[in-house]
């Protein structure tokens, strides 16, 4: 009897409840998609975030080439189910000072950084939102400027 208690015991520890580690227990899925603005690919760097709009852990995903991204929450591919609230950043881009001052004696743009819509940069004022749901989901979101 003892030997079967502890056989169960081991097992639920190796198998654990389902859910990712680090995660609160719930049901999970998975979230890649596409960002473009305005049909155009972003540079790669750039990052998706969903903010849950009940609180708790945000999930990143950085875009990689082609505007590509898969969101990760504590370090892993699930997600906790919920509703999200999206927003994205402009990736941090490294200019040379030299060219840079060269650039703005010339009246040519200095370049540095990446113009998203302002609006996309907060999660409460993007009015783009998502539902995750269990198993894999995907979600592309093209920008406009307005």
């Amino acid at each position: 009897m003892l030997r079967v208690s502890f056989l169960c015991c081991s097992l639920f520890f190796v198998m654990g409840c389902g859910g990712s580690p680090g995660l609160p227990d719930g049901e999970t899925g998975t979230v890649s998609g596409k960002l473009s603005l305005d049909g155009e690919t972003v540079p790669a760097g750039s990052a998706v975030i969903f903010t849950p709009e009940s609180g708790g852990l945000p999930a990143i995903g950085e875009v990689g080439s082609g505007g590509s991204f898969s969101l990760k929450m504590k370090g892993g591919s699930d997600i906790l189910v919920g509703t999200y609230k999206v927003s994205v950043s402009a990736p941090v881009v490294e200019v040379d000072p030299a060219a840079a001052m060269e650039a703005s004696v010339a009246g040519e743009d200095v370049g540095g950084e990446v113009a998203f819509p302002v609006k996309y940069l907060n999660p409460d004022a993007s009015g783009e939102t998502f539902t995750v749901k269990e198993g894999d989901n995907t979600f592309d979101l093209d920008m406009k400027t307005e």
